[in-house]
C-alpha cells in the first residue's frame, strides 16, 4: 500500500505515540487504504502525511519527508522488507 499511495519504491516513516501527536493546522483527508490501516493526506496537495495501523494501535506513523526538516529524522530500521522491490535491495 505504501508504494501505491505514494508512487514511490518505499516510504520513510517515524513512529510516534498516538497520545503525543496532533495536527497543528488544517484537517487531513482520510483514506481507509486497507482492512488493516487508515492513511491521511494533505487536502491541498495530496502529500501522504500519516498512517494508523491496526497491528500497532498505540502509534501513528508520520512520513518523514512531509516534515519541515526531514534531515533531522534519520530512519533507524526497516519494516516489511519481505515486500521490498528487488531493484531497491543493495
Amino acid at each position: 500500500m505504501c508504494r501505491r499511495t505514494s508512487g514511490a519504491a518505499f516510504v520513510s516513516w517515524m513512529a510516534i505515540p498516538v497520545t503525543s501527536f496532533k495536527f497543528n493546522k488544517g484537517e487531513p483527508k482520510k483514506l481507509i487504504s486497507s482492512s488493516q490501516g487508515t492513511r491521511y493526506f494533505c487536502q491541498d496537495c495530496g502529500t501522504p502525511l500519516t498512517c494508523l495501523l491496526d497491528e500497532y494501535p498505540k502509534y501513528i506513523y508520520v512520513t518523514i519527508c512531509s516534515l519541515d526538516n526531514p534531515q533531522d529524522f534519520e530512519p533507524s530500521g526497516d519494516m516489511y522488507v519481505e515486500d521490498m522491490l528487488d531493484w531497491v535491495k543493495t
